[in-house]
């Protein structure tokens, strides 16, 4: 069942309150994935026609600038990405070069406020369970402190794919995920996960139409995609015979973008002055 846009403690008795100053937002994301498998500030050729993929992070920085829908309420301080050279397999670079398009265009944020702090704990053995619980942890804390020292309000992951075990217990509410799919159980759709996308193609074709996706920006927990949600939509049809590129393009379009931005709205007037 195809639905538009949920959002939590959207009740007429909670109060919007217009912030004294722009809550503060740092992203944290993977170049190996909003880069090499999402193609953020990159054309992406789709049945013969090339398009332009605008992420959530190029999204928001348009829209905090004059006559946008953040203008005023949200302040990108920086973005955080935790990728080495070896992630990106000579396909994409490390470093933003000035004047040249990135995941977004480069002239939307300095290159003084991007930083790469590499998750070294996914280079370690896998049976080495006391060294990589404690390189996740140091990682954590240097995404923390970076928090920190930025001045950082509010963490915002976007496709970072790895499980958080700490920062949202430093940071109580003050970390979300905007994820490409509807997470809510009990829901007629639900893909939850590393690839939302191809398990909603899969559940098309095991089931027959018609079948809806969407995006849901929540609340991060110890587990996948289970925190409670801030804004959530579920109207980007699937055809059980699209290729994963496309529907990721349409559901970029209808859902993920749109919903990451008034949903970020949403939070900043209604939920975080609360917390």
């Amino acid at each position: 069942m195809k639905e538009g846009a949920l959002f939590f403690y959207n009740k007429d008795f909670i109060k919007e309150k217009i912030p004294k100053q722009p809550l503060r937002v740092l992203f944290m994301t993977s170049l190996r994935d909003i880069a090499l498998e999402e193609h953020n500030g990159q054309l992406l050729n789709i049945n013969g026609i090339d398009h332009y993929i605008k992420g959530v992070i190029e999204s928001t920085l348009e829209e905090t600038t004059k006559g946008g829908i953040l203008e005023g309420l949200i302040e990108v301080v920086g973005v955080v990405f935790d990728d080495t050279v070896d992630d990106l397999k000579d396909k994409f670079s490390l470093i933003p070069e000035e004047n040249n398009s990135w995941i977004f265009p480069t002239d939307l944020l300095s290159g003084d406020n991007i930083w790469n702090i590499p998750s070294l704990f996914r280079k370690l053995p896998k049976d080495d369970l006391k060294g990589r619980k404690e390189a996740k942890y140091n990682f954590e804390l240097s995404i923390f402190q970076k928090v920190k020292e930025v001045g950082a309000d509010v963490l915002i992951l976007d496709s970072y794919m790895a499980r958080l075990e700490y920062l949202f217990k430093f940071m109580p509410n003050r970390v979300i995920n905007i994820h490409p799919g509807p997470t809510l159980m009990g829901k007629p759709f639900c893909f939850r996960g590393n690839d939302p996308i191809r398990d909603a193609i899969l559940f098309a074709k095991d089931n027959g139409g018609p079948v809806y996706t969407g995006a849901t920006l929540h609340f991060v927990n110890k587990k996948f995609d289970d925190g409670k949600f801030i804004a959530y939509i579920c109207n980007t049809p699937v055809n059980e015979e699209q290729d994963e590129l496309s529907l990721m393009y349409e559901n970029y379009i209808k859902a993920k973008n749109p919903i990451f931005i008034t949903g970020l709205k949403h939070y900043t007037l209604k939920i975080y002055p609360y917390l």
